[in-house]
């Protein structure tokens, strides 16, 4: 998956579809960190990370997981907005 081009302005390289969106989760620091007690985030660069379950689980119970933290999600802005 590619940064949808409408980001353009704020990540170098951005080429995937504008049907998509970049979410962020809360104000602080970008770094490896507990989200909730099923989830944290890992940052793969400083500007990139997944968020992951924080022991195995079934992929349903993840994606419950994170649809649970879906309140705390504020979409970024891009280009003109």
């Amino acid at each position: 998956m590619y940064v949808p081009k409408k980001y353009k302005a704020i990540a170098v390289g951005a080429k995937g579809n504008n049907s998509s969106s970049i979410w962020r989760h809360g104000d602080g620091p970008f770094e490896n960190s507990k989200i909730d007690d099923r989830l944290s985030l890992h940052c793969a660069t400083p500007v990139k990370g997944l968020v992951q379950p924080r022991t195995k689980m079934q992929i349903a119970d993840f994606q419950l997981a994170l649809a649970g933290t879906r309140q705390n999600w504020s979409e970024v802005p891009y280009g003109d907005q």
